[in-house]
């Protein structure tokens, strides 16, 4: 038989995003490839529209300011980014347990729907 290791954790999947209780939102590698990340050793910016309440995540692209610069940790399925400045800042209760967020590309930037995020700290 011609067996093959598999090591496409994330890639074969859905993209998926999800916000942890710890603060972090770990993005699949399948969302990461759609904005050109191909590892943990980059850096992303987070932007957020309060209005909509989207986060918009992108690769760092010249005269970003250093302190617009987030680390991954990386993941055998995928990188985790620290939120919590950004969800303390915006008034965003971190979850209790692990909530997954819809997430789409437009225009270069994931963008990631904290609506449930919002929704769950109100109920709370």
């Amino acid at each position: 038989m011609g067996f093959e290791v598999f090591t496409a954790y994330g890639v074969a999947a859905r993209g998926e995003a999800t916000l942890r209780a710890s603060g972090y939102l770990f993005l699949s590698k399948a969302l990461l490839q759609r904005i050109g990340v191909e590892g943990a050793d980059e850096q992303l910016v987070l932007l957020y529209d309060k209005a909509a309440a989207k986060l918009g995540i992108r690769r760092p692209q010249e005269g970003d300011p250093t302190e617009a610069l987030r680390s991954l940790s990386n993941e055998p399925s995928g990188a985790a980014v620290n939120v919590v400045p950004l969800l303390k800042f915006y008034g965003i209760a971190r979850p209790k347990q692990k909530l997954r967020l819809e997430t789409t590309y437009e225009g270069g930037f994931l963008v990631v729907d904290m609506n449930p995020a919002l929704l769950q700290g109100l109920l709370e």
